[in-house]
C-alpha cells in the first residue's frame, strides 16, 4: 500500500500556548467590540495551512473610526513550520498597520504579499510565535507505528492527531475521540456540544476501550482522547494493568489497593518510564506498600522522570521512609512534590531528610498525620536543604504551639508561599507567632482549619490572606 500524506497539523506546545494566549489578551484588552479568541487563532492558522500560498490574517473586525482599535492575527505556514503572530491595530486594520516590519500589504493580491511574509515569519520577535508543522507519511495499515509516536512523545498533540486522523478513515470512533477531547484541551468555543459528543461516546464505546483493564481492576480519567491518569484497585490486576498501559501514554498511576503490590514486578515494567505522578493510597485495609515492597521499588531504574511521589496510609514506617529520603536522589533525580502522609513518621524520619541533599530540589513536601510533634519538626526547620520549598504541609501532626513556635523562627522556610497546618491544636499563641514570623513573611496561605484559635484568630487571617 502506497504512502499517503496526511493533512498537516500544528504541534502545540504548552509555552507556545501560553505566550499566543497573553499576546492575545494584551491584543484584545479591555475592548468588549472587536476583540479575537483563540479558536478564531487557530481557524486563521487553520486557513493558512490548507492556502496555496502559506498565508492567511484575519482582522476582528473593521471600524470606520481610525481612533479605534481592533485584534489582527496573521498566520505565515512554510515546509515544517507555521508562524502566528497577534496585534492590535486601528481602524480599517490590515497586516501592514499591525506590524511595523510589514511596510505595505495587497488585500487584492495574495500572491504579491508573499515575500514580504515570508521575511515576516523568519523574524524572531515577541509578537508572533512559531510551531513545528506535522506533515507525517503514514502507511494506511500503520496505526501501531503512528501509536508508537504517541507513546514516544505524550505532550505532542500532532502525532495524536495523526494518528487520530487514521482511526477515523478506518471507522474507529477513538479517531473522534481523540479529536473531539483536543479541542476541549484547547478551549474550543462549541464546548458544550464537545462535551455533549465526549459523553455520548464514552458511553457507546468506553467498555470497549477499558475491557483490557475491566472495572474491577482499574479506573481510567482520560485527557486528549487517551488515558491520563489511571488507578489500579487490585494489586493481582498488575498485569492486566500493564497490558493496557501498552497502549496509552498514562502519566499518573495511582495505587490504591488494600492487597501488597509486586513492587519488584511494578519497577520493571517499561511504561513505568512514562509517568510523571506515582501514587500509593488506600481508602481501607493495610495498603499495598510496605518497607520491604519501598525498599524493591526503590531500585527500579524506571522512574527517573516521575516528578510527584504519594505515600499514604500504607505500611512503610521511618525504616521506609528513611529508605526513600536516602536512595531518593538515585530513583527519582527529577522528584519535585513528596509527600509521606498517614504513616507514623517519627523525628528519625524527618531527621535524615533534613540530613540530606535531595530535599533541596523539592518545592511541595508533606508530612501531614504523622504526629510528628514539635521536635519532630526540628530537623526540618534547621536543614539547609528545604531552602526552595514552596509547600509544605503538616497538618494533624500534634505540633501545637511549641511547633507552631519552631516553623515561625525557621529561617530556611523563607522561600515558602503556603504553610498547611489543620488540626495541630495550634493556639492564638502560635498563630500569633506565625502571623508576627520574619521568615513566614512570604507567605500567601496559611491553613489553621481546626485549630483553636477562635473568632477572632480566623478573622485574623481573612484579613491577612483573603
Amino acid at each position: 500500500m502506497g504512502r499517503v500524506k496526511s493533512p498537516p497539523r500544528i504541534a502545540w506546545t504548552e509555552p507556545g500556548r501560553c505566550a499566543l494566549e497573553a499576546l492575545l489578551s494584551a491584543a484584545n484588552g479591555r475592548r468588549t467590540s472587536r476583540v479575537m479568541s483563540f479558536s478564531q487563532l487557530e481557524a486563521c492558522a487553520d486557513d493558512a495551512i490548507k492556502n496555496e500560498l502559506g498565508i492567511a490574517w484575519r482582522s476582528a473586525g473593521e471600524a470606520t473610526d481610525a481612533r479605534a482599535v481592533t485584534t489582527l492575527c496573521l498566520c505565515v505556514a512554510k515546509d515544517r513550520e507555521i508562524t502566528i503572530g497577534v496585534a492590535a491595530a486601528h481602524g480599517a486594520a490590515n497586516p501592514s498597520s499591525g506590524w511595523a516590519d510589514l511596510p505595505s500589504w495587497d488585500r487584492y493580491h495574495d500572491a504579491a504579499n508573499g515575500p514580504l511574509a515570508l521575511a515576516w515569519a523568519g523574524r524572531r520577535r515577541d509578537d508572533r510565535v512559531s510551531f513545528e508543522l506535522v506533515r507525517a507519511e503514514r502507511v494506511g495499515a500503520s496505526r501501531d507505528e503512528l501509536l508508537a509516536r504517541v507513546l514516544a512523545a505524550p505532550d505532542d498533540e500532532g502525532a495524536r492527531l495523526v494518528y487520530a486522523d487514521i482511526l477515523s478513515e478506518q471507522g474507529d470512533p477513538r479517531g473522534e475521540f481523540i479529536h473531539v477531547q483536543c479541542a476541549l484541551a484547547r478551549g474550543n468555543e462549541a464546548r458544550d456540544e464537545l462535551e455533549a459528543r465526549q459523553r455520548q461516546l464514552l458511553h457507546e464505546h468506553g467498555a470497549q476501550w477499558l475491557s483490557v483493564l475491566g472495572p474491577e481492576v482499574g479506573q481510567v480519567q482520560f485527557e486528549r482522547g487517551f488515558a491520563q491518569t489511571v488507578t489500579l484497585l487490585d494489586a493481582q490486576g498488575l498485569p492486566q494493568l500493564s497490558a493496557f498501559l501498552e497502549t496509552e501514554p498514562v502519566r499518573a498511576l495511582v495505587v490504591a489497593s488494600p492487597r501488597l503490590i509486586d513492587a519488584a514486578r511494578l519497577g520493571a515494567l517499561e511504561w513505568l518510564e512514562r509517568l510523571r505522578s506515582l501514587e500509593f493510597t488506600t481508602p481501607s485495609g493495610p495498603g499495598s506498600l510496605s518497607r520491604e515492597q519501598v525498599e524493591r521499588l526503590l531500585e527500579s531504574r524506571r522512574l527517573r522522570k516521575l516528578e510527584r511521589l504519594v505515600v499514604s496510609g500504607q505500611r512503610i514506617g521511618d525504616a521506609g521512609a528513611t529508605a526513600v529520603f536516602e536512595q531518593g536522589p538515585s530513583t527519582f533525580p527529577a522528584l519535585r512534590s513528596l509527600a509521606i502522609e498517614n504513616d507514623r513518621l517519627t523525628i528519625k524520619s524527618t531527621a535524615v531528610l533534613a540530613a540530606g541533599r535531595w530535599a533541596s530540589a523539592l518545592t511541595e513536601l508533606s508530612l501531614a498525620d504523622n504526629r510528628l510533634g514539635a521536635e519532630g519538626v526540628v530537623p526540618l526547620a534547621e536543614a539547609r536543604s528545604v531552602s526552595r520549598l514552596d509547600t509544605l504541609a503538616l497538618g494533624g501532626d500534634q505540633l501545637g504551639n511549641d511547633g507552631a513556635f519552631v516553623l515561625a523562627r525557621a529561617r530556611r522556610f523563607e522561600s515558602l508561599s503556603h504553610l498547611v497546618l489543620p488540626r495541630n491544636r495550634v493556639g492564638p499563641a502560635g498563630l500569633e507567632a506565625l502571623l508576627n514570623s520574619e521568615p513566614l513573611g512570604g507567605l500567601v496561605s496559611l491553613d489553621l482549619a481546626g485549630n483553636p484559635i477562635g473568632a477572632s484568630g480566623r478573622e485574623r487571617l481573612r484579613a491577612r490572606f483573603g
